[in-house]
């Protein structure tokens, strides 16, 4: 009788809703340790972590949701539809330090990318968004899932 029990919370996803609960399921599902916080004009955005093993740095965001209009913004972008935002600065700032950037989602999905891909992506495609000056965007198909 005990195998036909089922425990609900591991088939379901955690629910995570700020950027301290992405940080801890970060760090539950990756090996890691964390190096330092990362602020933006005065306010935690992320945290970099350093990967157990592999000493793969990553900076580690929590976004509630998608760029919905990112083909619609660009529609000359290749890979249109939804995209990921994120600060010009904080991207340009991984790109020239190596460190990978990760979006965790309320679902608690995570997606990582190359900082560096992502600043040549938006110098050949200029994606600033178009309400929100200094923020940049790249297509989700060009992320890769994590967890």
């Amino acid at each position: 009788m005990d195998s036909q029990i089922v425990d609900r919370a591991n088939l379901e996803p955690p629910a995570i809703g700020t950027l301290p609960d992405a940080l801890v399921l970060f760090q539950e599902r990756i090996s890691s340790r964390k190096l330092n916080e990362v602020t933006l004009n005065g306010k935690r955005v992320g945290c970099v972590f350093i990967k157990d093993g592999t000493n793969e740095k990553f900076l580690v965001l929590y976004k509630r949701e998608k760029y919905l209009y990112f083909g619609k913004h660009f529609p000359k972008v290749p890979d249109g539809g939804q995209a990921i935002i994120t600060s010009m600065k904080l991207v340009h700032w991984c790109a020239m330090e190596d460190i990978k950037l990760v979006t965790i989602f309320p679902d608690g999905s995570a997606y990582w990318t190359d900082a560096m891909e992502f600043w040549k992506f938006y110098e050949k495609w200029n994606t600033e968004h178009p309400y929100i000056p200094g923020e940049i965007a790249l297509p989700f198909r060009l992320w890769t899932r994590l967890f």
